[in-house]
């Protein structure tokens, strides 16, 4: 048995940064070197940047306001464990052995949902005929079962603000958290039930 963890998490920027980040994408899409136009914006420090309906989102201002600092990675990870049993038993007489054993393994993943079983089973018996010839027969069986084989929510997480929050205040998950439709809540696939994929497979 044993714990399995992420390996680490990818550095992302802190809110400030964030906010510096936002607007100077903002400030250098408006060069007036490119658009032949003056830029709306006196400098990186213009309070113009936190009213344009541009630079920050609504949720993103909210956020500002609140003090607001989500860790999207540290919502979406957790650890896993790992399991792995074997039952065996084993006899017979001098013209004929017998080996018979079990095992089960069983594996989490560190999303929620992810998981991977298999169950497995060994026969084999030997008999001697005579002095001289001896035959065999053995059967090695298993069944296993992968759950939420594509899981995997880490680009939504490293696009998502740190200025928003997965859930509402009564504690519904929100599909958009910033407000648009391209990142969507890295939780979401999350949801028992969301994303159903089994894979089962046997064999012998």
């Amino acid at each position: 048995a044993g714990v399995m963890k992420p390996l680490g998490y990818y550095d992302v920027m802190e809110p400030a940064d964030y906010q510096v980040y936002k607007k100077w994408g903002n400030y250098n899409a408006n060069n007036p070197n490119v658009l032949n136009a003056p830029n709306p914006y006196n400098g990186i420090d213009d309070p113009k940047f936190y009213t344009d309906g541009i630079t920050f989102l609504p949720a993103e201002l909210a956020g500002l306001q609140n003090g607001t600092n989500t860790n999207w990675q540290k919502l979406i990870f957790k650890n896993g464990f790992r399991t792995n049993h074997q039952l065996g038993l084993s006899g017979g007489t001098e013209q004929t052995k017998y080996a018979i054993s079990a095992g089960y393994f069983g594996e989490t993943g560190v999303f929620p949902g992810l998981s991977f079983h298999r169950f497995s089973f060994k026969v084999s018996v030997d008999q001697q005929l005579g002095k001289i010839f001896k035959v065999g027969i053995s059967s090695l069986n298993s069944v296993s079962r992968t759950n939420g084989e594509g899981i995997n929510p880490v680009s939504q997480a490293l696009q998502s603000s740190p200025l928003t929050v997965p859930y509402d205040a009564a504690g519904n998950l929100i599909p958009f958290p910033g407000g648009g439709s391209l990142i969507y809540n890295p939780l979401a696939n999350l949801v028992p039930g969301a994303v159903v994929q089994n894979r089962t497979r046997y064999n012998t």
